[in-house]
């Protein structure tokens, strides 16, 4: 995750997941009930706590929290109900609570990584994609795609990551100025993201996209079990849906 070429690392905490299990929570689905919710947790005690853990667990010092959005699925056909995702060939990220996530809902997750996402699906090698709604954008993703389901199932979080050795070598005066800053900057980073999304959404909806609605009760109701394949993160689970 972070060399000795790296002092620090900009990156989806829940990238954390093989270092720190717990970091998994973080795609935990509908643990945020909207982008609110997402920086109440963070700004609080609980999100504090989490983050100590995390990093604690991962030998990283994380500094700040940004909003990195809500993370869609792209699809070349209508995505409404869970019958529509029976047998789908989904790229997800290569983390556990992802993949366990798509299984459960009826799709065959695809573990892979940004760069080969177009190809794939150009090459029908994948039917949609899970992704941070920029994803769609940035990888050009609508050439390919002509559908994007609305967000909510999972949110990302970014942050800045360092080696937790070498942030304590450094002088005090150094650590307090890279916090100060570094949750400045994401708090910056949130509200610009939050902007993002609305303009993205108008950007794709003038390239053709069709912009669906899924059954959220359906999905959460198949969800439920979840949390018994993940007995670790029960406490945290509950400690973040009882922020308000």
């Amino acid at each position: 995750m972070i060399t000795h070429s790296n002092d620090i690392l900009l990156e989806g905490l829940g990238t954390l997941e093989p270092y720190a299990p717990i970091a998994g929570v973080l795609l935990y689905p509908f643990i945020f009930r909207d982008s609110g919710h997402f920086q109440r947790v963070f700004q609080g005690p609980v999100g504090r706590a989490l983050l100590t853990e995390i990093g604690t667990e991962s030998h990283r010092h994380i500094v700040g929290v940004g909003y990195r959005g809500e993370r869609y699925l792209t699809s070349n056909k209508k995505i409404h109900g869970l019958a529509d995702l029976r047998g789908m060939k989904t790229r997800v990220p290569p983390l556990k609570m992802s993949i366990r996530t798509w299984e459960m809902l009826g799709a065959k997750p695809v573990p892979m990584g940004a760069p080969e996402l177009y190809f794939a699906l150009r090459q029908g090698v994948l039917e949609g994609a899970e992704v941070p709604f920029n994803y769609i954008e940035d990888f050009k993703l609508f050439e390919v795609q002509k559908y994007v389901v609305e967000g909510g199932l999972s949110y990302g979080a970014m942050g800045f990551m360092f080696e937790e050795e070498r942030f304590r070598a450094l002088p005090a005066a150094v650590q307090s100025l890279l916090t100060e800053e570094g949750e400045r900057v994401m708090d910056a980073a949130t509200t610009r993201m939050k902007l993002q999304e609305v303009q993205y959404m108008e950007v794709l909806r003038q390239k053709g996209i069709v912009v669906l609605t899924f059954d959220r009760n359906a999905f959460a109701a198949r969800l439920a079990p979840l949390i018994n394949e993940f007995p670790e993160m029960a406490r945290w689970v509950k400690a973040i849906e009882t922020v308000h």
